[in-house]
């Protein structure tokens, strides 16, 4: 049995690292991820050469890697290179390059040490693809959080609240998901973060410096990371206290406990030097201005963590946000809450009656990240990632949870077996849910939400959003359906979303292939969540008027969609007509269009005069309405967005032609700085609706 138990960390620990990375060609890249990866590639290659750029290495070509192969050998002649260059080694963003542009972001050791796998599995050994040897450094680290909070549980709780924590960390459906594709942040916060908090534990309990100051290294990488790990000061600062005022009360020798803890203050300060060492040492951006820089960086946290714009329904007395307690939980297993909500009750308990620092340290762990988040003026943003801190503290209060329940069963009962069923059982359910909405668990909801489902139908903020994630699976269509030279585009996001040598080679996979309503065949690929729908006229035009072709589906909500954007597809023929007897009103820098009823518009065409004192306009804006007193703006930002880059930038050359999707109004304004822009001097002004 203690042979068992001892391998039994290891055993979950090594199967959570093989089927994580099995399954990481299931998922795509972070949408951060053209920010964090040619940064770690630049950095690790200055570390290991002293090069500022990549001039000894070979010049990358494009090649075509099958999204759906874990392996390098899915192209064959890539495997047989001896230099493996990866797509993130950019000569356009080298060491020289970040040195003048790093500022104002995360810090970077996260980014240099999945490089260090990239380079390991792809670069030297040929083993994993270009994309997923970075991902291994994710799994990695999961795996060893897995294991840590085992072996931590095991010896403060016993095995069977160990099991259960290992296992509710491991299945919890965002740290799953976020292990497989957020390996530059969030995920190696959560376990740096969790490393200290046991490395000061134990040397706080054992009266051990050297876990101090071990302890200080972890909190170099944490900070290095993000900078979420200086609020683990609430929590340690009290964790010490506490231990302080216990030994003076119940030991003899007060001048020896003091003298102790006049150690430890001073291990604590060695311990954040060498954290500050390890956070400058790593990111070379700070070196010429250490303070000036570090001030940068304070001042983006600052930016993104304060805010008074959040959504006012989550916004409670004094401002307190509600949003953070309610995401989380929506968004964990219905048994999970359970278990948790009893080991809260259990750790209180036992802090009150036992003085137990684990309990205590467990539930300020849990506490701190979602307070934090829940102050007055504190921003939030793409749900609860970035305070995953929580999500291993939540996992051993579940584990309290399910030893008190063992106590109180065993004294009153004897009914501890039927109560194991009933809680493997229904953990067995919530599996299951995981298991059939793979690979998207960070957009899982439980019962209470009503699924994916319900967060879309109340509106639930970042509802659907997988970050990036889905990209892969619907590429894997395009690439599997598309016939050779054949176009491809996103319908609003950027090109450094999915890596391009993921895209057939002969597939002209570029947004300036978006038509509208020219309908040239694109296929156009977009994720589904929150706030996408209104955000474009492309978005419009392709729910308004064509079936998609493909769709991942979870709690019937579509995640990605593809679209072809061709005449077949659409849900009803296109037959438009000149709409007319218009009715023009020309203002000082306005034109207010009456087409005579409600009918459903789809473009505007108009031609200018372009005399020697033309002057082309700097901002339009299109406001429309069915009444002429509700106006809605539409979104786009002429003349700097491009509509229909087919079309070409609008106006221009004398011509104006606006598209839009089939909006059912009555009235359309058109405001334009500066007053005295050409377009106002128009020739001719159609409008088209259709039939």
């Amino acid at each position: 049995m203690r042979i068992l138990q001892r391998w039994f960390p290891i055993i979950i620990a090594f199967a959570f690292f093989v089927v994580g990375v099995i399954t990481l060609p299931h998922y795509g890249i972070n949408w951060d991820t053209i920010n964090h990866l040619p940064r770690g590639q630049a950095y690790l290659h200055y570390f290991l050469t002293g090069k500022k750029d990549y001039s000894d290495l070979v010049k990358w070509e494009s090649y075509y890697q099958n999204p759906d192969s874990l392996f390098i050998d899915a192209n064959k002649d890539l495997g047989k290179r001896e230099n493996r260059r990866s797509f993130y080694q950019s000569d356009a963003t080298t060491f020289n390059w970040f040195m003048e542009n790093d500022g104002g972001g995360h810090p970077p050791i996260s980014d240099i040490l999945s490089s260090v796998f990239n380079r390991v599995l792809f670069g030297y050994l040929g083993v994993i693809n270009d994309v997923d040897s970075y991902r291994v450094y994710g799994i990695f680290l999961a795996a060893v959080l897995i294991y840590l909070i085992f072996v931590w549980v095991r010896a403060e709780l016993g095995v069977w609240p160990a099991v259960a924590s290992a296992f509710i960390l491991a299945s919890y459906p965002l740290f799953w998901a976020e292990a497989h594709f957020n390996t530059e942040k969030d995920i190696p916060e959560t376990v740096f973060w969790s490393l200290l908090m046991y490395f000061v534990y134990k040397g706080i309990r054992k009266k051990e410096i050297k876990k101090i100051l071990l302890a200080g290294v972890f909190f170099g990488f944490a900070l290095g990371t993000k900078f979420n790990v200086v609020f683990s000061a609430l929590i340690l600062i009290p964790l010490v206290c506490m231990s302080f005022v216990v030994d003076m009360r119940n030991k003899k020798n007060k001048r020896k406990i003091v003298g102790w803890y006049l150690r430890l203050c001073l291990a604590g300060i060695v311990a954040g030097v060498i954290g500050l060492v390890i956070f400058i040492g790593f990111w070379p951006y700070l070196w010429p201005d250490v303070l000036g820089r570090t001030l940068e960086v304070v001042s983006f946290y600052k930016n993104i963590g304060l805010s008074l714009g959040f959504d006012s329904r989550y916004l409670t007395f004094l401002g307190i946000n509600t949003f953070p307690v309610k995401h989380i939980f929506y968004s964990t297993f219905p048994v999970v809450v359970g278990l948790t909500l009893i080991g809260i009750f259990v750790a209180i308990y036992r802090v009150k009656t036992r003085k137990d620092m684990f309990a205590f340290l467990v539930l300020l762990w849990f506490m701190i990240p979602i307070v934090r988040a829940s102050m007055p003026g504190a921003s939030i943003y793409g749900g609860i990632r970035q305070i995953m801190e929580y999500i291993p503290a939540m996992a051993i209060l579940a584990g309290y949870g399910v030893d008190g329940l063992m106590k109180i069963i065993k004294q009153k009962f004897n009914l501890q077996r039927v109560v194991a069923v009933v809680v493997v059982v229904m953990f067995g359910i919530s599996i299951t849910k995981l298991i059939k909405i793979h690979p998207y668990e960070n957009v899982y909801f439980n019962f209470f939400m009503g699924g994916l489902g319900g967060a879309k139908e109340r509106d639930f903020p970042y509802w659907g959003n997988t970050f990036g994630s889905a990209y892969r699976g619907a590429f894997s269509f395009v690439n599997k359906d598309a016939k050779h030279g054949e176009k491809a585009v996103f319908v609003y996001e950027l090109m450094a979303n999915f890596p391009r040598f993921m895209v057939r080679n002969d597939l002209l996979f570029w947004n300036a292939n978006r038509s509208g309503y020219l309908r040239e065949g694109e296929y156009a690929v977009t994720l589904n969540y929150d706030g996408v729908e209104g955000r474009s006229y492309y978005d419009k035009y392709l729910n308004q008027f064509l079936n998609p072709i493909y769709e991942e589906i979870v709690d019937g909500v579509p995640v990605v969609r593809v679209w072809k954007n061709s005449d077949e597809y659409l849900k009803e023929p296109w037959i438009e007509k000149e709409i007319l007897g218009v009715k023009i009103e020309k203002k000082k820098g306005v034109i207010m269009v009456d087409l005579g009823e409600i009918v459903p518009l789809v473009r505007m065409e108009m031609d200018f005069l372009e005399g020697q004192d033309c002057v082309y306009p700097k901002a339009i804006n299109f406001d429309i309405s069915r009444d002429g007193k509700d106006w809605g703006r539409m979104p786009e930002n002429l003349p700097n967005d491009w509509l229909i880059p087919l079309v070409g930038q609008q106006p221009d050359d004398g011509r104006f032609i606006h598209p839009f999707a089939g909006e059912k109004i009555r009235y359309v304004k058109i405001s334009f700085l500066p007053v005295n822009a050409c377009i106002a001097n128009y020739s001719r002004l159609l409008w088209f609706q259709l039939e």
